[in-house]
């Protein structure tokens, strides 16, 4: 009788954490599929959630845009969705049954959206043209570019902004990610002073979750730079990369050791020492080696989902050992995110 309710309260603990794993839902954003036809409401363009680890996808709310990004509010269960597009900055309170556009025609073409963690209403997007903050949880925006050299004769402008990074050491302090390098602010994003990797266009800057001195920064044609100091000084980590075109880069919830990349025909690439050396492999991805995004499911490190250019979603579920696709075929997936 013993033996049977241990295995009854064994079955039911394995029950409820299995449900608790499959709560996490993926959501894959894409900028346009090579189907996509100009004026008609395109099914692969905008943003597609699954809750069953990438078997079936939902396409929820407006279909012909150029998705780019995603955030969702902190503590809303996946109520509260902010999604980036070429004409602007839209936002669900219904988990992506209907949006609303909060930007008017001066705020387009954004490519990053970031909800800072000690207030939801705060946030700030990355466009072509510079920063721009809400405190208002975006109903208005303000143009944050002080500092931010423009684009002048014979220089390169940092108000192209890839990249926005929230220093979860001082939350007050602010990275951006640039054309011309890597911006810091201190004050929340009021003023911007030139950090480090000047002239280098960056695609990609993270922070890592294990270490918040740990910081990558990816490039358009220099590789993959890294930083132990918080950002004070880089140093190029590029040894095993076979392309060094990087888009993105995302970290083991669990080993600090663990960090994955990719980018411009590189397929999945992966370091076991902190970054220092890579290991890259296009194995089992159907040729599709131009990888945009990289989500690592925060319980479940095996599992990763990557969006890729022109050939939709890859699930691995061995830490990328082996690949399937998971739909979405031929669309351009620009961010995936496992919330």
């Amino acid at each position: 009788m013993r033996g049977f309710k241990f295995l009854f309260l064994l079955f039911c603990i394995l029950l409820n954490y299995s449900t608790a794993l499959s709560e996490r839902k993926i959501y894959a954003v894409v900028l346009i599929s090579g189907k996509m036809i100009v004026g008609a409401d395109n099914s692969l363009s905008g943003l597609f959630i699954s809750s069953d680890d990438g078997n079936f996808w939902i396409h929820k709310g407006w279909g012909n845009i150029k998705a780019t990004s995603i955030a969702i509010e902190p503590n809303s269960k996946g109520e509260v969705l902010y999604l980036t597009a070429g004409n602007g900055v839209l936002k669900s309170t219904d988990r992506g049954e209907t949006w609303r556009i909060m930007t008017d025609w001066r705020v387009t073409e954004v490519l990053r959206v970031v909800i800072h963690p000690e207030n939801k209403n705060e946030i700030f997007i990355a466009t072509p043209y510079g920063v721009f903050k809400s405190v208002d949880s975006g109903w208005s925006w303000e143009e944050k570019n002080d500092g931010i050299k423009p684009e002048e004769t014979g220089t390169t402008s940092s108000t192209f902004v890839s990249s926005i990074v929230i220093d979860r050491g001082n939350p007050s302090r602010i990275l951006i990610g640039t054309e011309d390098g890597i911006y810091e602010s201190l004050n929340r994003g009021e003023r911007w002073k030139a950090l480090a990797l000047k002239g280098i266009g960056i695609r990609v800057l993270v922070q890592s979750p294990h270490n918040s001195d740990v910081l990558f920064a990816g490039t358009e044609s220099d590789g993959i730079f890294k930083s132990s100091d918080g950002g004070k000084s880089w140093k190029k980590v590029n040894d095993g990369l076979t392309s060094l075109t990087i888009y993105t880069i995302a970290f083991d919830p669990k080993n600090d050791k663990v960090i994955y990349s990719a980018g411009f025909k590189t397929g999945i690439c992966v370091s076991n020492d902190g970054g220092e050396t890579w290991k890259c492999s296009e194995k089992g991805l159907d040729g599709f080696n131009s990888i945009h995004s990289i989500a690592v499911h925060p319980d479940k490190p095996n599992f990763i989902v990557i969006g890729t250019i022109d050939g939709g979603v890859f699930i691995s579920a061995d830490g990328g050992k082996t690949w399937r696709h998971s739909g979405l075929k031929g669309a351009i997936v620009w961010t995936v995110h496992i919330e």
